[in-house]
């Protein structure tokens, strides 16, 4: 076993060789970085060009009778969603762009339409205004409507309040807020909640006052 002066030449040995293992990692660190750097800007990406899967787009139809920009309006649509303030011109050129095809019915539409209109309180047949979408009436309450669509169970659930302004005197709300709150428990105890309700925007609008 070594003494202690051996002990310590080695361990100043060891501290020496590790300070100049990273001195020599951070400076090859900062080579490559600057390598990989100066590689990216002699050789930028190429935007792909556009593909006419989708369909040719429409030309803009202009308005014939304004003279001046002073009665337009404009409306600034780019993939960032706000304007690039920085870099004006190095707005991203291109975005992709999912095909997202359209549902077809089944034979079990109906059916499914059907058991989700029991749980809101409706158990009538529906008139079916088209392929795809049932109305109902609550046969409790018939100025309570309900519209469907089968496909993929969207719905517009109505009452036709100006036809009985008792129920608006007696459970007026308070506030928009205490409306989404109505909402969202009449939605979760009918288990409808999802994200995009959670996460989406909400716009109510007071219909009186």
């Amino acid at each position: 076993m070594g003494n202690l002066t051996e002990i310590s030449i080695i361990f100043r040995k060891l501290i020496i060789w590790l300070s100049l293992g990273i001195i020599v990692f951070i400076f090859l660190r900062l080579l490559f970085i600057i390598a990989i750097n100066s590689w990216k800007a002699s050789h930028p990406i190429r935007i792909p060009p556009p593909k006419m899967e989708f369909g040719k787009l429409p030309n803009p139809k202009f308005s014939q009778v304004a003279t001046s920009s002073s009665g337009l309006r404009f409306t600034l649509e780019n993939i960032e969603g706000v304007p690039v303030v920085d870099k004006p011109q190095e707005g991203t050129a291109s975005s992709k762009v999912y095909s997202m095809p359209k549902k077809s019915p089944t034979f079990l539409s109906s059916d499914r339409s059907n058991k989700f209109a029991v749980k809101l309180g409706f158990t009538n047949e529906p008139q079916v205004s088209n392929s795809t979408i049932y109305n109902y009436t609550d046969p409790l309450e018939p100025l309570r409507t309900l519209s469907v669509d089968s496909i993929n169970l969207n719905f517009i659930l109505k009452y036709r309040w100006e036809n009985n302004p008792i129920v608006v005197s007696n459970g007026r709300l308070d506030s928009k807020d205490q409306a989404l709150n109505e909402i969202k428990s009449f939605i979760q105890y009918n288990n409808l909640f999802d994200d995009s309700i959670a996460l989406g925007k909400k716009n109510p609008e007071l219909l009186i006052n």
